[in-house]
């Protein structure tokens, strides 16, 4: 039996695909996604020149900013949440993060288990835990996700993409020759 880190394996958008969804959600530069984000210029450099893979929590967000409010409210969030003048040694844009408790109480708003989250923002259902346990900081991307699903119509475009990009399981280790 095999032990996978995540449940679900996905398909990967491409740098071209990140490029576009950047221009189609007015986002005009790298710094200006890592502010909203959180993510680092190196990283997100990085799936640019297509030299990383992209996580799929990149596609579901981009894919939620191209609804009506939702880059406002992407803005309006990460701004909120700025660390202003962050230690010099860590990356550009830094956000307090959402806690714990923080978490759990948006994920019984939004009507979801941990594993529907999981699945939505393609982290592993045991970080996705550790988050909820308060034992692993929970990046902002989590925070900026969970504004967004509250836009009305989100949750249905977050699980269309999610079901879109999920690669079906092939267990051929199950298979017994008769």
């Amino acid at each position: 039996m095999r032990i996978m880190a995540r449940r679900y394996q996905y398909e990967r958008i491409t740098a071209r695909q990140l490029s576009d969804a950047f221009n189609d959600v007015g986002i005009k530069s790298v710094d200006q996604f890592c502010r909203i984000s959180g993510a680092g210029e190196r990283t997100v450099r990085r799936w640019l020149d297509g030299s990383e893979n992209i996580p799929h929590y990149v596609a579901v967000l981009c894919t939620l900013l191209t609804m009506p409010g939702a880059m406002q409210e992407a803005r309006a969030v990460s701004e909120a949440r700025l660390i202003e003048n962050p230690d010099a040694t860590a990356r550009r844009y830094q956000h307090t993060r959402m806690t714990h408790r923080q978490l759990s109480a948006v994920l019984n708003r939004l009507d979801l288990s941990m594993r529907k989250f999981a699945r939505l923002t393609g982290a592993a259902e045991r970080t996705v835990d550790r988050w909820l346990r308060g034992v692993e900081d929970i990046p902002h991307y989590v925070t900026l996700l969970c504004s967004l699903l509250t836009i009305p119509g989100a949750m249905a475009k977050a699980k269309a993409v999610a079901d879109a990009m999920v690669i079906p399981e092939t267990d051929d280790e199950d298979e017994t020759d008769a």
